[in-house]
């Protein structure tokens, strides 16, 4: 029997699917000019996001306190 605490649910999916959503476009939002950057994909199983943006834009999120890796998509 799933434990509780393990069992996922549709529901709760979504809630998460929305949170990390929110929260990396809080992170691109509060470090990049608005309309500079096109977030393409929010990844949950690694709390990450693919963004198309520039150079200097890469270094700027590699500054970021809640950024933890930067890495070019080759």
């Amino acid at each position: 029997m799933e434990s509780k605490a393990l069992a996922r649910t549709k529901k709760g999916e979504e809630e998460l699917d929305r949170y990390l959503e929110r929260r990396h476009e809080e992170i691109l939002g509060s470090n990049l000019e608005a309309g500079s950057y096109k977030r393409t994909v929010s990844l949950v199983i690694v709390h990450g996001f693919g963004v198309e943006i520039t150079k200097h834009q890469a270094k700027v999120l590699r500054s970021v306190d809640d950024v933890y890796s930067v890495e070019k998509n080759e």
